[in-house]
């Protein structure tokens, strides 16, 4: 590919974009330096082959990275492949798809931290805890968890 067409195909790309493309392509790159037996070339790991992603992906999750940020990391290899011109299937792949849809099914996306609700009897504990409002961060606790 023309050197000016990856400069603008890189720079086409928000900066959130490119740090999170930055981290799926070293991942890529370093599993694929790890085992080298998946590579279709020796010491060559572009193109890819179905067999190294499908690898690939099952460590990102024994690493347990959830199928969005997978999914996210699969589309940064897509645009390695496409600043070097270079085809990509297995983004279209149904044995991908089928790998990330076994682990959705079997590990189940859950939330990151979920939030539990403050219950009545947790919220008086809380008030009537003690501790003067001589303080600023007492007086602002106080104050938030009477609005509240």
């Amino acid at each position: 590919m023309l050197q000016q067409a990856s400069f603008y195909l890189w720079h086409g790309l928000t900066s959130s974009t490119q740090k999170t493309y930055s981290s799926g392509q070293k991942s890529f790159i370093d599993s694929a330096c790890l085992h080298p037996n998946f590579l279709d070339k020796p010491g060559k790991f572009l193109p890819t082959i179905d067999q190294s992603i499908s690898k690939w992906i099952c460590s990102l999750r024994d690493h347990g990275l959830q199928p969005k940020t997978i999914k996210s990391h699969l589309s940064a290899v897509c645009s390695l492949h496409m600043d070097e011109g270079l085809p990509f299937t297995a983004c279209e792949s149904e044995t991908v798809h089928q790998i990330i849809q076994g682990i959705k099914c079997f590990h189940s996306e859950q939330e990151q931290n979920p939030k539990q609700p403050i219950t009545l009897p947790i919220l008086q504990q809380l008030a009537s805890s003690p501790g003067g409002l001589s303080s600023a961060f007492n007086a602002s606790f106080n104050t938030t968890i009477k609005l509240a």
